[in-house]
C-alpha cells in the first residue's frame, strides 16, 4: 500500500497574499456593499483562523474520493518554508491509494464575495512530501458562490487546478487547467 503526501503553502506579505475586494452595486433586486479582505496567515492555532471568518470543510461528499474522510488535521501555521520566511498556512493532504484511506484537506472563507478583484499567491508542490510519487493529484485553488439550487443563475465558480502528475486522460506531465463555470448541475 504506498501512501502520498502532497502540501500546498499559502502565505501573505511580501511572498504570497490573499485579498478579495467588492464593488457596491446591485445584481437583479439585491444590493450589496463594498468589502475589502486581505490576510497574511499570521494565526498562531486553528480558533484564531476560525476567528477571522475561515472555515475547514469536514463533511463527506462531492467534489473529493468516495469514501475519503476531510479534516482539519492537514492545515498548520507556519513561519519557514524552504528557507523563504514569512506567514504561511500549509494544507496537506494523504492517500494509500482508496478512499477510506485518504485525507483531504480544504478551507474556504465565508461566502460574502461576489464581483469584484480577487488576488492571491499560491504554492503548489510537484512532488510528494513522503512516500512514492505518482498519483494524479489535484491542487486547486478557487472562487466560489454558493448554489442556491441546480442551474441557479447567481451562481459562479473559476478554478486553477494543478495536476503535477498529469490526470484526466491528458497525459502524466505537469499541468494548470482554468476553468470557468456560470451555473452548474450535480446530477443530470
Amino acid at each position: 500500500m504506498k501512501s502520498v503526501s502532497a502540501k500546498i503553502f499559502c502565505s501573505a506579505g511580501l511572498l504570497i497574499s490573499i485579498s478579495f475586494a467588492s464593488q457596491s452595486g446591485a445584481i437583479g433586486d439585491e444590493l450589496f456593499e463594498k468589502k475589502t479582505f486581505t490576510d497574511d496567515f499570521s494565526y498562531s492555532n486553528l480558533n484564531d483562523f476560525y476567528d477571522n471568518g475561515w472555515k475547514v470543510r469536514t463533511e463527506t461528499g462531492h467534489p473529493g474520493i468516495s469514501g475519503a474522510s476531510w479534516s482539519a488535521d492537514g492545515i498548520s501555521f507556519v513561519t519557514e518554508v524552504d528557507g523563504l520566511k514569512g506567514n504561511f498556512i500549509r494544507i496537506s493532504s494523504m492517500t494509500a491509494g482508496e478512499g477510506e484511506n485518504t485525507r483531504h484537506t480544504q478551507f474556504c472563507h465565508e461566502r460574502k464575495y461576489l464581483n469584484g478583484t480577487y488576488a492571491a499567491k499560491v504554492f503548489f508542490r510537484d512532488e510528494s512530501t513522503f512516500g512514492p510519487d505518482g498519483d494524479e493529484v489535484i491542487q486547486t485553488f478557487y472562487t466560489i458562490s454558493p448554489l442556491a439550487f441546480p442551474m441557479n443563475p447567481q451562481y459562479s465558480e473559476v478554478d486553477f487546478e494543478y495536476l503535477p502528475n498529469g490526470g484526466w486522460g491528458s497525459n502524466s506531465e505537469p499541468a494548470m487547467w482554468t476553468t470557468t463555470r456560470e451555473t452548474f448541475q450535480l446530477t443530470p
